[in-house]
């Protein structure tokens, strides 16, 4: 007896979707767009009311951006924290992107290669390769994976380093 009454449920649930399908496909033979839209509304039972027509706000007057008066101060004091870590990374973005000269090329015993710049900056080559960069050339930082660091020089060769000083 119970697995008859799942039965019927069961039969009577795929009844009344395929009469609600059958319903809503007529639907689809309608072209004009608000008769479709109320015969889905009627076929599926929705019985909400929805606005008429959507409010409309019309600017008439454009809004500026929010000038700062030679009077007010900005929101942090110049010699804040803040400003000074954002002023050393501007400083280090701008350093990076000069172009330097190798001035000076250190081996040590141990193989270890060390470049240093016109700038005053130290790097030294992590990489296995049996390359090197000459005094006087020109060499560029050009950021890699992993916040690793190439040194480029005008011929396009690349080394990575990591910067000592």
């Amino acid at each position: 007896m119970e697995h008859k009454s799942k039965i019927i449920l069961l039969i009577s649930v795929f009844l009344i979707g395929s009469v609600q399908a059958r319903e809503a496909s007529e639907c689809l033979k309608i072209q004009d767009n608000k008769a479709r839209l109320v015969c889905y509304d009627r076929a599926l039972g929705f019985k909400g009311s929805l606005p008429e027509r959507p409010q409309v706000v019309e600017r008439t007057k454009s809004i500026s951006p929010v000038v700062l008066d030679s009077k007010q101060q900005p929101a942090e004091a110049p010699d804040s924290p803040v400003r000074i870590r954002a002023q050393e990374a501007y400083d280090q973005v701008v350093a990076d992107s000069i172009t330097m000269s190798v001035t000076k090329v250190n081996k040590t015993k141990r193989q270890g290669v060390y470049f240093t710049t016109n700038t005053g900056r130290i790097f030294k080559k992590v990489t296995d390769r049996n390359i090197a960069f000459r005094v006087d050339d020109q060499v560029e930082l050009k950021p890699g994976v992993l916040r690793s660091i190439f040194l480029v020089n005008q011929d396009g060769l690349r080394i990575k380093v990591k910067e000592i000083k």
